[in-house]
């Protein structure tokens, strides 16, 4: 009921807001260390004549982009900077379902497992937390879970059930551990039960005292399933959270002086584990796409709520979008349409 509710208060909430930059401000083009923001303070507006920027592409994607009624909104980021923060039927202060885009958040939670010294590595098998009914479960370890190669299945199902992780592990596997790839929400909603099993606290917990309030994300719901924070969706984000956790992986886990996550979880964990094809792979809970030597990397949700970063042009890209349905030709023109926004900034030299 209490996920209802604020569905609806996203789908019917009034009148949309465009924050935009003063093009004719000279001290918005004024360059910053994008690198070591403090991403607990407020972003500086910046300007669509950044240096770096096609101006009239970058505004002709916008508003093409503007003009599909599933959208709730897009931000942009280039070089630390907010190049444009649109709301439509939306406004700042309304919290979107990310879905999926949880996944990426839990993933950023087993980085600083290891930092902390709480999990050795991501090799550790989950048979350490739990007892198996069979020897290829009992095989499964904590990257098989992060790179969606485990066998669990995608049963949504488990959130209906009164001991969802139970049933999770009851269930067959689709294949033998690490021998393949399939997407599946029910296995990293274990992951998220195994940081409740290593640290004591609450997953919601532990990552907001040591990742997300240290990046100014500190007003955000996400709902439970007998008590666990569901890890495969039910993360209500802002935009501007969705902006700063981009911009967080951008500097590469670093917030002002302060490294939160390590350089190698970050580097690790957005690159591709798991190769579809040429041009994309997997990581730890983020999608990767390769274009030659060029990598961007995201983390995506149903029905089109995305946070895409690209290293090579400093640019992080949010995008949330309606819930109602999975609609198909939607999401494949907000993909060509995120792939034409990234034309518009030139790689950083």
């Amino acid at each position: 009921m209490r996920l209802l509710s604020l569905l609806l208060f996203i789908v019917f909430f009034g009148c949309g807001e465009k924050i935009e930059p003063n093009n004719d401000n000279e001290q918005e083009k004024t360059p910053i260390d994008w690198t070591s923001l403090d991403l607990s303070e407020d972003f500086i507006i910046g300007s669509f004549n950044e240096e770096g920027i096609n101006s009239e592409e970058l505004d002709y994607e916008l508003e093409s982009l503007s003009k599909s009624s599933d959208l709730f909104s897009v931000g942009i980021l280039y070089k630390g900077k907010l190049i444009t923060e649109r709301y439509f039927s939306s406004n700042s202060d309304t919290k979107y379902p990310i879905w999926s885009v949880t996944k990426s958040i839990i993933s950023a939670g087993y980085g600083h497992l290891i930092q902390d010294g709480l999990l050795e590595n991501t090799e550790v098998p989950i048979s350490n937390y739990y007892t198996l009914n069979s020897a290829k479960k009992s095989a499964i370890t904590i990257s098989h879970l992060l790179t969606m190669s485990s066998g669990v299945g995608d049963d949504i199902g488990y959130a209906a059930q009164n001991q969802p992780v139970d049933y999770i592990l009851s269930q067959p596997l689709f294949f033998d551990p690490g021998s393949w790839w399939a997407y599946t929400s029910a296995g990293t909603h274990i992951l998220s039960d195994i940081i409740v099993k290593i640290t004591g606290q609450s997953t919601k917990s532990y990552i907001d005292e040591n990742i997300l309030n240290k990046i100014g994300i500190d007003d955000y719901e996400w709902i439970t399933q007998n008590g666990v924070h569901n890890g495969g969706y039910g993360i209500f984000f802002r935009l501007m959270d969705m902006l700063r956790f981009g911009q967080f992986f951008l500097q590469e886990g670093r917030s002002g002086n302060v490294q939160i996550l390590p350089r190698q979880w970050i580097n690790v964990s957005t690159g591709s584990l798991v190769d579809f094809n040429a041009s994309s792979g997997y990581g730890f809970l983020w999608w990767v796409s390769k274009n030659g030597p060029e990598e961007t990397y995201s983390a995506r949700g149903y029905a089109g709520q995305y946070i895409v970063v690209d290293p090579q042009r400093a640019l992080v890209i949010c995008v949330t979008s309606q819930t109602r349905y999975n609609n198909f030709d939607y999401l494949n023109r907000i993909d060509s349409l995120i792939t034409q926004l990234i034309d518009s900034f030139e790689p950083i030299q």
